[in-house]
């Protein structure tokens, strides 16, 4: 049990130190998990809602490079970019279902 309060307060303490980062990694968590969910199923609401968060994660992404950018920017904004593109192509992917 001491374990788990030890992590649950490194973990509150890393969030309130750092919280652009806790956001992007909810919405990278989130945006895997649904994708994974979409694998197994082949339903696309999962592809959408999955894609949707891979989407916000670019955009806060690219949004924060270009207000303060890191040591690694290009690298970043590119990674970014590639996966703000693959994600709206999976949306036109969804309208064929549809």
């Amino acid at each position: 049990m001491r374990w788990w309060r030890f992590w649950w307060q490194t973990f509150l303490q890393s969030t309130l130190d750092h919280p652009v980062q806790c956001v992007d990694l909810v919405l990278s968590i989130s945006a895997v998990g649904w994708l994974a969910v979409w694998l197994i199923e082949q339903q696309w609401p999962y592809l959408v809602l999955g894609s949707s968060y891979a989407v916000g994660l670019a955009t806060t992404t690219l949004v924060r490079e270009a207000i303060a950018p890191s040591p690694h920017a290009q690298v970043v904004r590119a990674s970014a970019l590639l996966l703000l593109i693959i994600s709206i192509c999976s949306f036109v992917d969804v309208a064929h279902y549809l």
